[in-house]
């Protein structure tokens, strides 16, 4: 799988930023993979995790209910897109 990187800036406290740089330097690998694998691992386990159930409140004529996880939002939003917008083509 081809990866593409890219660059950013981020702020981050000093003594973060010290203990981060010391964590990647005992670990034998760049500031930039850790910050990655630290990244990853957090994304990771988000979208294992359902997280609460929450109920969105819609507004308008016809508007449907939406019951679901935070991790099912994206795709249900996505649907919804691709549902309204064939309708207007």
């Amino acid at each position: 799988m081809m990866r593409i990187v890219m660059r950013t800036t981020v702020s981050i406290d000093e003594s973060v930023l010290r203990a981060a740089k010391k964590e990647a330097a005992e670990r034998g690998i760049s500031l930039s993979q850790l910050v990655s694998q630290v990244l990853r691992d957090v994304v990771a386990e988000r979208e294992k995790s359902p997280g609460q159930r929450f109920r969105m409140v819609t507004v308008g004529a016809g508007a449907e209910a939406v019951d679901h996880a935070p991790s099912e939002l994206r795709e249900d939003l996505d649907r919804t897109d691709v549902a309204k917008y064939r309708r207007q083509e």
